[in-house]
Order: C-alpha cells, then structure tokens, then sequence
C-alpha cells in the first residue's frame, strides 16, 4: 500500500541561455581533498570529534538572482495569458549550486565564523574556548569540534 508521494520538479539548465546566468560563477567553490585531510588531521591531533553532514534540498532554499520562466509540468495547464515564474531556486538551474554557497557563505560570515583559506570552502569559529572548523564541498560538509 502506497502511503506517502513524492516528487522533484528540476530544472532543464541544459536548455538555459547563456545570457541568463553567468557563465563564469555557475557553480560553487568546492574543498580540494587536501582541505578534508587537513579538517581530518587536525581533528586526530587535537582529539577533537569529526561529523559529516548532507544538506537535504540544498539547492531549492536560495531566492534567484534573475527572473527564470519556466514551461508547466507535463499534464498541468494554466490559463491562457499565465506563466511560471521561479522565487526559489531548483535543482537543475544551471546557477543553483553558486546561489546556494552565496546563501551558505553569508549566513556563516553572519553566524561569526572566519574564513580559513582564500577559496571560502574552510570556515573556522571560536566561542569561549571552543573550536569548531568547517570545510564545504557543494552541499556536505566535514566538521571538526571540540
């Protein structure tokens, strides 16, 4: 017995034009494997804990940067005159991920953590003695605490 639906909407980006997203920040920084072996080491020496985490519908929580139209799902009418208008970004977008690290990367400068490196992928935050360091790859992440 089925009990519960679910369902994706994404995005066709392949069909996007180039004029309607830029080209050359399409994507978010991602940590090099390097960066995650540092996080890893770091919390070996120190005897800090180490968690990993998966962010769910990352890419649909970030406003959009232009106005996206998109066609109806197969199956849905709307009235004549009417289109869809995107507020939120979706998988798919070829911009999605990028609005999703600006998203990320601003509440972390807001939260009060400090960037470690110059890529903006390793985050580090201090509070009253207690160390916390986050590297980013796309929408997981590695964190290290004490």
């Amino acid at each position: 017995m089925i009990s519960k639906y679910k369902a994706r909407w994404c995005a066709r980006g392949d069909m996007q034009m180039p004029w309607e997203y830029n080209n050359t920040c399409s994507s978010s920084p991602t940590s090099c494997f390097a960066a995650v072996r540092t996080v890893i080491a770091t919390t070996a020496q120190e005897g800090m804990e180490l968690y990993h985490w998966d962010i769910q519908g990352a890419f649909c929580t970030s406003d959009v940067d232009k106005e996206i139209f998109m066609q109806p799902l197969t199956g849905y009418s709307l009235p004549p005159g009417k289109c869809l208008r995107l507020q939120k970004s979706l998988y798919g977008l070829r911009q999605s991920s990028a609005l999703f690290f600006e998203n990320l990367e601003s509440w972390m400068l807001d939260y009060g953590f400090q960037p470690i490196c110059p890529d903006g992928v390793m985050f580090r935050l201090d509070r009253g003695g207690q160390k916390l360091i986050v590297s980013l790859y796309v929408d997981d992440g590695v964190c290290a605490c004490d």
